[in-house]
């Protein structure tokens, strides 16, 4: 893990100044600078802003104690994530779908079932079935054919 006072090294390296001259621009003395780089001393929160400032980095470059191992690692595991989320997405979709199919099937049955044998008033018919069993028959698949399409979106969405 890169420690705050490697962080200041490496930036002042990388822009080929001094001690010296970043103590002057961010108002210390080159020992101080010496001191963060070394560990042995911290930088309070105003000189923080400074360093931001002079480096133009964000102040949390500073204070954020996490390495670009552990940065990388987190990325990673939330790719991992993202793809088995999108897996599950996929998964209902289709189960979704062939519970729809299913319940199509069974409401064309249920159609011809309750509709063939009019009664004149009443629908009656030899299995017992009456017009409220075939709307909720009708409702629950038309659930699941929402359900399954609402998913199948999901998982074309987070794919793009």
């Amino acid at each position: 893990m890169i420690t705050l006072g490697e962080k200041i090294k490496k930036l002042r390296k990388d822009r080929e100044i001094t001690q010296e001259q970043l103590g002057v621009a961010v108002g210390v003395a080159r020992q101080t600078i010496s001191k963060w780089e070394a560990d042995v001393m911290s930088p309070n929160i105003e000189n923080i802003r400074s360093l931001s400032s002079f480096f133009a980095v964000d102040s949390s470059y500073f204070v954020d104690k996490t390495s670009d191992l552990q940065i990388e690692e987190a990325a990673v595991a939330e790719d991992c994530g993202r793809r088995k989320g999108n897996k599950i997405y996929l998964g209902l979709a289709i189960v979704f779908a062939v519970l729809g199919f299913i319940g199509a099937a069974v409401c064309v049955v249920l159609g011809f079932t309750v509709f063939s044998l009019s009664t004149g008033i009443g629908i009656q018919n030899t299995y017992g079935i009456d017009l409220w069993h075939f709307i909720c028959a009708v409702i629950i698949t038309v659930l699941f054919v929402a359900a399954g399409t609402i998913c199948f979106l999901l998982y074309f969405r987070k794919n793009k």
